[in-house]
């Protein structure tokens, strides 16, 4: 047996306890009072105990008192009767029990319709209390959701990215406004189909692209990223980088996309011309007649021209990422070497200072070298070092 059971068969077991107190009481105050009241008594203290019993025991224990009381009073009168007859003892009893049950029954029912309203009404409270609950939380929802619109279009308007969003369930794409100011369309040429994104990929780009996209989306990765060129409105092609992070539900399913495009084609071109000179400039240091080294902030090679592998023997791979004095400076030299190349800064790097080089065959080469400090991109700003051998001498600088 359950709490709820026991707790129903206790206020099961109240109530008749009730009600055949309310019934003794009676049979008691009808024999004391029956000198006073006479055969009535029972009757009357008998409605008395049925409304109580009725009214705070309800229906089981009022039928249990009516059919005690109506017992002991139908005792009384046969008793007290001096013309036993229909009158004297039937009539009464047939009018108290149906006026007695009649009683019970209405208040049984009003206390139950009471109950009813008493419960309604505390559900009815709780509800209020839910919806209010519910109103402030939609409330705080709906503010938070405008914050957080209000923050991507300031995002939206100050960035050069073309934000855009895709629902992978409905195949919807959503733009910023950023689809028209960096690359041009207007609200009415976008649609919101990823089909429309695909059709302005370049085509030599296209099938790698949606395949890269897709087969993201279908792992359990979250971000992507690609770049590829895209066609503006005016029918050129950007050079955009795409980035976009996947949020997935709990197993692994996308369920949103959010992403970026940024038209990188200046940038691009930039990194190509800086290639292209990069590649110019080695080539042309390469080609000088004349011994050139780049050291880096610690003193290592990191160019090596022609003219010092024909002067020194060395070939370049055997010299890049080492320092001169560990390879082909005198001995004799060294220390010196080390103190002027220490700090870049100093004034007096720019001296040209004598420097004897030991060939890979052995033999000694007496070169007056300069050093000028170039900027690095190196952290803490360091320059590097770029020398260049400027005059040859007969005898090494320490004889």
């Amino acid at each position: 047996m359950d709490r709820t059971q026991i707790e129903r068969a206790g206020t099961v077991l109240r109530g008749y306890t009730i009600g055949l107190s309310f019934t003794l009481a009676a049979i008691l105050l009808s024999h004391l009072t029956r000198p006073l009241i006479g055969r009535e008594g029972p009757f009357l203290w008998g409605m008395v105990a049925i409304l109580f019993s009725a009214y705070f025991a309800r229906w089981g224990p009022a039928l249990l008192t009516i059919f005690i009381l109506t017992f002991d009073a139908g005792r009384l009168l046969v008793s007290a009767s001096i013309h036993p007859g229909l009158y004297d003892e039937t009539i009464p009893l047939v009018v108290f029990v149906p006026v007695g049950i009649g009683m019970s029954a209405f208040l049984v029912s009003r206390n139950r319709a009471l109950d009813q309203l008493r419960q309604s009404n505390v559900l009815l409270q709780d509800l209020l209390k839910r919806e209010t609950l519910n109103a402030k939380e939609l409330a705080d929802a709906v503010a938070q959701l405008e914050h957080s619109q209000r923050r991507y279009r300031i995002v939206s308007s100050v960035t050069d990215d073309a934000l855009w969003e895709w629902d992978p369930i409905r195949e919807g794409f959503e733009w910023s406004d950023g689809i028209t100011r960096v690359f041009g369309y207007k609200p009415e040429d976008v649609r919101a189909v990823s089909e429309w994104w695909q059709n302005k990929l370049h085509p030599d780009d296209r099938v790698r692209v949606v395949k890269s996209f897709h087969r993201a989306i279908g792992s359990s990765e979250d971000a992507w990223s690609d770049e590829f060129r895209f066609r503006k409105a005016d029918g050129q092609y950007a050079t955009v980088m795409c980035r976009a992070r996947i949020l997935r539900s709990d197993d692994t399913v996308a369920m949103q996309v959010n992403g970026s495009m940024m038209d990188v084609t200046e940038q691009r071109r930039a990194e190509r011309v800086l290639s292209r000179n990069q590649r110019f400039l080695r080539q042309m240091l390469r080609s000088l007649p004349i011994p050139v080294m780049l050291l880096d902030g610690n003193g290592r090679i990191k160019l090596f021209n022609r003219a010092s592998e024909q002067l020194s023997g060395y070939r370049r791979n055997e010299v890049i990422e080492h320092r001169p004095d560990e390879i082909f400076i005198h001995p004799d030299d060294t220390a010196a070497f080390a103190r002027r190349i220490a700090d870049p800064l100093a004034p007096h790097v720019h001296d040209r200072h004598n420097i004897t080089w030991l060939t890979k065959d052995g033999d000694a080469k007496h070169l007056e070298w300069q050093f000028t400090p170039v900027n690095s991109d190196e952290v803490g700003g360091i320059p590097w070092l770029l020398g260049a051998a400027v005059a040859m001498h007969s005898e090494p600088a320490h004889v």
